[in-house]
């Protein structure tokens, strides 16, 4: 027989009753627990409407699971007898052990969730065990019987944002044009805004959630929210300032024009792709800015890395200060919040994640909700016992559902959660995109208080959308009906009654999925750009001074609300809004794209113009006007004079057979003639012995012209000499850049280099280049590049 020592039981018994007294941690939870009764046998003689026993409890709750439960870790059933009425806030629950409400069955519960019931702050809940049985029994057994709070609860950040532009003054609200997006953060792929390497699986695309793109893009970590003419945003409408704080002004070619607020409580704000008009600040010293303050006017960002036009719009994001230094750009990944939290993305069991980067250790933080106004999602109990019918609103969908008295035997719990539209939603198997959803979608499900979903009902219920005059302005209103869908893809129309006099459409339904109304689009053809450009043209160059037009149609032109705007970029260069006629005049390339919007959003694929401007025939021999600060000196020079053949073939004299001294004599007199100056004196005698003697097929022809008079590059490799031309640049913005037509250099290494010492070569080398470099600075070649490669 096994004993304890005194010493150890004491132990034991503090360890026991630390235990008991100090909530519990289970699964980063802390565990709270409440009595409701301890195990009691109550008469039922004195029960008052169906009610033997009463309690009422008052707790504090933000945030975690709360159940009624058998044990204070709240994993075990309950004895509550044959049933329960719970109240709180208005709301009341009923639960019958029994299915039939006037049987008694008196069997355990297993935990029962009431979080449906409760608000933040204080609760006080009313507990009420009721006898429903048709007979009188002499008493009934409760208990023990607790409430336990998982309390997950950690103080969150204060809400403070509001959306980045005038919703209100369209008679919109913010729960409902919040949901109208048109790109959100790329939840699937959590390195958001990095240029990290991801799994292969999502290399070429991204999932990107609710289908809410027009087609696959490329994965590019999409780090914020956009919005535009499906929320009412459209270009150059005011941008606002989601709160008050510094605004600096940023800029470059993935963001365009920007503008960053800091808000002095460890977040900052960024606006990408504003129109460079009205920008509060166009510097990188901060200014203040007021909440709702206008901080500039909606831009458009042309091309992104999906291959198409986003259109005008705003780009949101939201960055958090993690290592609390003051600065944001050093948390440009684990910084990036979702504002909407888990609201958006309800499916996201995680709530944090971990990565490391530059071998330190890096948190994202859980996702907090940020907004200062509710998406007013709804998660209420639909009584058995109500006199009439019960009707419940979702307001981010414009929606309703009327339940009549007899939709279910017991009490049960609606949850409705609106979602962003799908675009080009599936319909018969096929896709059409004049076919579009007509502001949020709304998911509708119904469970027990277990969670368990219920599919079947007594009676059918309605569902109603509301119609919106401005929404349905772009619109065929012969076409609106209402649509479901059991995965968000795949869409069945139902039997829709619309009434515009009273302004709803509504279908009696007996099936639980999502719904959206929907109809056909009036005008989803995006305008047509075309271009002309005059100037002189000799079939294949513009030889004169250029004036390029942009003209553009919107289909069909009766029914077209207009042009938004029309967008413009040369050679790769910041997109620009165009107004008037462009003027070229420099010789060059040049690549022009272009592409419209038009008022209801349809965007222009980008199209794109190719075309040289040479005003002048360049000359085959190069000039240069040395600056009179050196005077170098070449003996002798190396020739490569042609030897006529008498058969009329030229045979060429191999390059650089001599073995020459380069004297090289920098001249610092600053005066108007130049004079020799004794020092410094650089004296190089490099041996250029050639690898092999070339034998052409051919007489020596005029160098010709190089069309683009961009310089080619040289490359000197060892033994293997060669010339490599780079392709021609875009655009040569001035003619004087241009030095003529490149000449050819070869430099080859004495063919028994491979037994030198490695310090040799690299002195080999080194002259080398000092000839190369002296070289140009004689003939004013245009570019020479000396390329180092060991030959062993």
């Amino acid at each position: 027989m096994m004993t304890i020592s005194t010493k150890t039981g004491i132990k034991l018994f503090l360890i026991g009753l630390f235990l008991f007294f100090v909530p519990t941690k289970i699964f980063g939870a802390e565990v709270k627990w409440y009595p409701v009764t301890e195990y009691k046998e109550i008469p039922i003689e004195n029960q008052i409407d169906n009610s033997f026993f009463s309690t009422t409890i008052t707790f504090p709750w933000k945030s975690g699971n709360v159940v009624m439960s058998g044990s204070k870790d709240g994993l075990m059933p309950a004895n509550i007898g044959w049933g329960i009425d719970v109240i709180s806030s208005g709301q009341q629950f009923s639960f019958l052990n029994s299915s039939n409400p006037n049987g008694c069955l008196d069997v355990p519960m297993k935990p029962l969730p009431i979080n449906h019931l409760l608000h933040k702050g204080n609760n006080t809940i009313f507990i009420s065990f009721i006898n429903p049985c048709s007979s009188i029994y002499p008493s009934q057994d409760i208990g023990p019987i607790y409430l336990v709070h998982f309390d997950d609860y950690v103080p969150p950040d204060k809400p403070f944002l509001d959306l980045p532009w005038d919703y209100a003054a369209d008679g919109n609200k913010f729960e409902e044009v919040a949901y109208r997006l048109n790109l959100k953060i790329d939840q699937t792929l959590l390195l958001l805004g990095s240029r990290f390497s991801e799994f292969e699986i999502y290399s070429q695309s991204a999932i990107l959630s609710q289908q809410i793109i027009k087609r696959t893009r490329k994965y590019f970590s999409h780090d914020g929210y956009d919005w535009s003419s499906e929320a009412g945003v459209h270009y150059l409408d005011p941008v606002l300032a989601a709160a008050p704080g510094w605004a600096t002004y940023q800029f470059d070619t993935n963001t365009g024009h920007a503008i960053f607020i800091d808000h002095e409580n460890g977040y900052q704000t960024r606006y990408y792709f504003l129109s460079p008009e009205d920008l509060v600040t166009n510097s990188t010293e901060k200014v203040w800015v007021q909440d709702r303050q206008q901080i500039g006017r909606v831009g458009f960002a042309g091309e992104d890395n999906s291959e198409e036009n986003s259109g005008a719009h705003i780009h949101f994001t939201v960055i958090k200060d993690i290592n609390e230094d003051g600065f944001f750009d050093d948390n440009g990944v684990d910084g990036v919040v979702d504002p909407f939290g888990t609201e958006m993305n309800e499916d996201l069991t995680m709530i944090a994640y971990f990565f490391a980067r530059n071998n330190a250790n890096k948190k994202v933080p859980r996702r907090q909700y940020l907004w200062k106004k509710s998406l007013k999602n709804n998660t209420q109990t639909i009584s058995s016992e109500t006199v009439g019918d019960s009707t419940f609103f979702n307001s981010a969908s414009n929606s309703s559902f009327t339940f009549p008295k007899e939709f279910a035997s017991t009490d049960v719990i609606l949850k409705t959660v609106a979602k962003p539209a799908v675009k080009n939603p599936i319909i018969d198997n096929k896709s059409d995109e004049s076919f579009q959803m007509i502001g949020n979608r709304v998911a509708v499900t119904i469970a027990d208080p277990f969670g368990n979903t219920i599919t079947e009902f007594n009676e059918p219920f309605t569902i109603s959308f509301q119609l919106n005059s401005d929404d349905l302005a772009r619109y065929d209103k012969t076409t609106l009906s209402i649509y479901s869908s059991t995965d968000g893809d795949i869409w069945i129309k139902e039997d829709t009654n619309v009434e515009f006099d009273k302004g709803k459409a509504s279908a009696t339904i007996s099936h639980l999925t999502e719904f959206a109304l929907m109809g056909t689009i009036i005008d989803t053809i995006y305008p047509v750009t075309t271009v002309n450009i005059s100037g002189s043209f000799d079939g294949t160059t513009y030889t004169s001074p250029i004036i390029i037009s942009l003209y553009v149609t919107d289909e069909p032109i009766d029914q077209s609300l207009g042009i938004s705007y029309t967008s413009y970029r040369i050679n790769g260069g910041p997109w620009t809004a165009y107004s008037t006629p462009i003027s070229l005049s420099d010789q060059g390339d040049y690549v022009l794209e272009y592409y419209s919007e038009d008022m209801d959003g349809n965007v222009e694929p980008t199209n794109q113009e190719t075309f040289s401007i040479l005003t002048s025939a360049p000359t085959n021999t190069p000039t240069s006007t040395p600056t009179p600060t050196s005077t170098p000196t070449s003996t002798p020079t190396p020739t490569n004079t042609p030897t006529p053949d008498p058969n009329g073939t030229a045979t060429p004299t191999p390059l650089f057979t001599a073995t020459p001294t380069l004297t090289f004599t920098p001249t610092l007199t600053p005066s108007a003639t130049p004079t020799k100056s004794p020092t410094p004196t650089l004296t190089l005698t490099p041996t250029l012995t050639p690898s092999a003697t070339p034998t052409p097929t051919s007489t020596p022809r005029t160098p010709k012209p190089h069309p683009s008079n961009t310089p080619k590059l040289i490359t000197a490799l060892g033994a293997d000499a060669q010339k490599i031309d780079t392709p021609q640049s875009k655009s040569s913005n001035s003619p004087s850049n241009n030095k003529g037509e490149v000449k050819s250099i070869f430099f080859t290494n004495n063919p028994s280099s491979n037994s030198l010492s490695d310090s040799t070569k690299q002195k080999n080398h080194i002259d080398s280049l000092i000839f190369a470099l002296i070289v140009w600075s004689v003939t004013g070649v245009g570019a020479c590049i000396y390329v180092i490669k060991y030959v062993e």
